[in-house]
């Protein structure tokens, strides 16, 4: 270990003097959060504990830090600790994460860790119901969670009465609902859903938020593996294959790039899903070098800035957080970035680690853990998650952009200099009060990322105290615990003012932002935007429309860039660099783009973001939907997305009440020597539906062309003749292929709802594997019915690329140069 550092050990008490609790037990929150009112609204609603009739934030600050430092072996030593931590946390050098201020010495159960991962036993029901639980059981205990789905792909065959599965997808609109139902004080728990790249249901689940209804309590995320993206990079087909407990195989296959275009049109569009690239997490995950299947990670968390580990049983991470303050390094050391340095690595680093480690033991010794799974990687692993906030507003006040050279060497050095402080005090603490009950130095220092600690810095690993101690959250609640808030976790600033939208009591609440440094700056022009503090109350958005002109026409333009116009290319290069040497385990951050940002723009982001080493990435482009930061006011916000919803709804709604009898047409084909037959139901004069199998699948002379097609309940009838010639078929029971049975569907679906027939026709050209030649038999047929309408504006000549293209006689022909190609 280098000798620069001081650690202050259990044995060794400071003279000096601290703020005490006695002298600021007396300050109102309205006077230490300065009247801001959304952060007296969220300390009160959430960390003031009622049992201890709390109403100030030192009673809150002090009731956790004694708390916490019980832990300490001798009296000396935990007063020392506490009175050290109520003034650091008093002063604004750090904050704990919200669990730990809402859970110490609360006697209802109350977990300390932020976050956990779970995933399924097996595919199972009874697993299936297990988990449920486990979700209802964190999410009680306030932990927010992400959820890893490997059950079993829609149209697979079940062993009990439903026979056929519904899907992961299914099991996620479930596993939404537990959300609504379970919480502390109306809270709503903070969820991710992910699915693996390989899994059939992943074009299922890359749309099941584009309604923005369905699943409305968890984001969403694709575990791309390196093989998925050099499939995608090489344009070669992928493989989606699930293999039941019962030795059945499902397996279908598409191209690589339709798989990532239809990601990538869902992101524009929606901002989910986003990306993990669990191979890159993978490789620099520490806990997954120690040789044993229970600590090797599985997911992250809702906001995935901890990748966790999960085993049947046996391992459910967690992890504690808390978050230092850099806007404190500006008002204490101003420009002098060495001095900031160097106090983030001696002074505030083995603080942090010590509480964060404490908070480790009260969560077991307490048993506030809420599932047995969580207790093994408690004792095992120790693994704490400390990070930053405030960064931008450090950067901006020293008038340092966020993109340019110095911004990015910058962060760079802070965020460095602060990981090798909490990296020597884990080695010290190691030293003094036990290693993490899993480690195993020379399997530890296989870690790519140990090893090149080891190497810059010349770190001796004989022992350590957390298998990882750095993670950047983004800090929401936690940020505004300090009344110099500037900016949150390692974000950008959004702008020079915004609303910003957040859950709290179960409710969305709005509040208008203006930083602090805006307001400093209109008022060396003399124009005071009368606001307090940073936010206020806004729910309408008509007390900050107001003070928006105001600074629309007065504060200097070009003074700084909001996060929508940072180079998300120099973003994503930094964040690498972070991920690969100064953070272990993960970085939340949100890489927000412009309105007008093209797909192609957001499909080689995520790609380069894999190339670089990125381990997971989530873009927002700005108005794709109602987010937690906007800058239009809630008025607008919520009519733009009531109308995005009504024309979603309009969709729906287009086809979707179909009549109990249909006129159907009859067609009878032959595709590479092999006879089909189709049935296409008419609506409105355009096809509706239609329904395929092999000739022999059904019993139906050639004689029958038209009839109508009856729905009686789940089951369509086909009947046609008159009188003594009349026959009725079942079509449902007719064809039994499953696979042929999920395209029909889709086809239908998607006529019901108004797609253009050339797309639907298009989309089965694609199709790949053992499903080409029933998609040939559709597409054949569907040909039939296309039109010239149909046809123009929406085909390219290949030739061309002229979209002045007619349909003649089956034909598609260019008006402009003439080329032909024939259905």
């Amino acid at each position: 270990m280098s000798s620069s550092l001081s650690v202050v050990k259990s044995t060794e008490y400071s003279s000096k003097e601290y703020i005490k609790f006695e002298d600021v037990k007396d300050i109102t929150p309205e006077e230490y959060f300065k009247n801001s009112a959304f952060a007296i609204s969220t300390f009160k609603d959430k960390y003031l504990v009622e049992e201890f009739n709390e109403k100030n934030p030192a009673e809150v600050f002090w009731r956790v830090v004694k708390y916490v430092a019980s832990v300490e072996e001798t009296k000396e030593a935990r007063e020392y600790w506490a009175r050290r931590w109520f003034h650091e946390i008093w002063t604004g050098q750090w904050m704990p994460a919200g669990s730990i201020l809402q859970g110490s010495a609360n006697p209802n159960k109350v977990s300390l860790a932020n976050c956990t991962t779970i995933g399924f036993a097996e595919d199972s029901l009874e697993s299936i119901f297990a988990t449920a639980y486990q979700v209802a059981k964190v999410a009680a205990y306030r932990q927010g969670l992400g959820v890893h789905f490997d059950l079993r792909p829609k149209n697979m065959r079940v062993n009990n009465s439903s026979k056929i599965s519904e899907g992961n997808t299914h099991w996620m609109k479930y596993i939404n609902q537990i959300g609504n139902v379970v919480g502390q004080k109306g809270r709503i728990p903070a969820m991710l859903y992910s699915i693996n790249d390989w899994n059939p249901d992943l074009l299922d689940f890359i749309t099941i938020k584009s309604d923005q209804k369905t699943i409305d309590n968890a984001n969403i995320s694709v575990h791309f593996s390196d093989k998925f993206m050099k499939t995608l990079i090489d344009d070669g087909m992928w493989k989606m294959r699930y293999e039941s407990q019962t030795g059945e195989i499902l397996e279908t296959e598409e191209k690589a790039s339709i798989i990532f275009e239809k990601f990538v049109n869902n992101n524009w569009s929606y901002a989910e899903p986003g990306a993990q690239f669990i191979d890159i997490a993978k490789k620099y995950s520490n806990s997954d070098y120690l040789d044993d299947d229970r600590w090797k990670i599985k997911s992250t968390n809702a906001c995935s800035e901890q990748y966790l580990e999960y085993l049947k049983n046996q391992s459910s991470g967690l992890c504690m957080l808390s978050s230092t303050n850099y806007m404190y390094l500006y008002r204490t050391f101003g420009k002098n970035i060495e001095t900031a340095k160097y106090y983030l690595r001696t002074s505030i680093a083995p603080s942090m680690v010590r509480f964060v480690d404490n908070v480790i033991t009260k969560e077991i010794d307490d048993k506030r853990y809420p599932i047995k799974e969580q207790l093994n990687s408690l004792k095992a692993l120790r693994r704490i998650g400390i990070g930053v906030t405030n960064l931008d507003g450090y950067l901006i006040y020293n008038n340092i952009g966020y993109d340019t050279n110095e911004g990015v060497e910058t962060i760079y050095q802070l965020t460095d200099s602060f990981n090798l402080g909490l990296y020597e005090t884990s080695i010290s603490l190691g030293r003094e009060k036990g290693n993490f009950g899993a480690f195993n130095q020379e399997l530890y220092e296989q870690s790519p990322f140990i090893k090149q600690m080891k190497k810059r810095h010349r770190l001796n690993f004989e022992t350590m105290r957390n298998v990882c101690v750095g993670s950047i959250a983004p800090t929401g609640s936690l940020s505004l615990m300090f009344p110099d808030l500037v900016s949150y976790g390692i974000e950008p600033i959004m702008g020079m003012y915004y609303w910003k939208r957040s859950r709290t009591s179960g409710s969305y609440e709005w509040s208008f932002v203006v930083p602090a440094f805006v307001r400093e700056i209109l008022k060396t022009q003399g124009i005071d935007v009368d606001m307090e503090s940073d936010s206020i109350s806004d729910p309408d958005g008509s007390r900050g429309e107001k003070i928006a002109a105001i600074i629309d026409k007065h504060f200097p333009k070009n003074k700084f860039k909001p996060a929508h116009m940072i180079d998300p290319f120099a973003k994503v290069k930094l964040m690498a660099r972070l991920t690969k040497e100064c953070v272990d385990s993960s970085i939340s951050v949100t890489y927000n783009l412009p309105e007008n940002i093209s797909k192609e723009t957001i499909k080689n982001l995520y790609i380069e973001a894999w190339r670089q080493g990125v381990k997971s990435i989530a873009i927002y482009r700005d108005k794709s939907r109602t987010g937690i930061v906007e800058f239009e006011s809630p008025r607008i916000a919520n009519k733009r997305y009531e109308e995005k919803q009504e024309q979603q709804a309009e969709v729906l709604l287009k086809y979707s009440k179909r009549p109990e009898s249909l006129i159907t047409d009859v067609h009878h084909i032959t595709v590479k020597g092999e006879k089909w037959i189709a049935f296409v139901g008419i609506n409105d004069g355009k096809p509706y539906e239609i329904f395929a199998g092999k000739q022999d699948e059904i019993s139906l002379p050639t004689k029958y062309k038209k009839g109508i097609t009856h729905k009686d309940k789940k089951n369509y009838f086909f009947i046609a003749g008159e009188e003594d010639d009349q026959i009725k078929v079942n079509i449902s029971k007719s064809f039994k292929n499953d696979e042929h049975s999920a395209l029909t569907r889709q086809a239908s679906l998607n006529m019901r709802h108004g797609i253009p027939l050339v797309y639907i026709i298009d989309q089965l050209d694609k199709s790949h594997g053992t499903i080409v030649d029933y998609s040939k038999v559709l597409m054949r047929v569907l040909k039939n019915y296309l039109t010239d309408d149909d046809v123009k504006g929406q085909v390219k000549c290949k030739d061309c690329g002229s979209k002045n293209i007619q349909y003649v006689e089956k034909c598609f022909v260019c008006g402009d140069c003439g080329s032909s190609k024939c259905g």
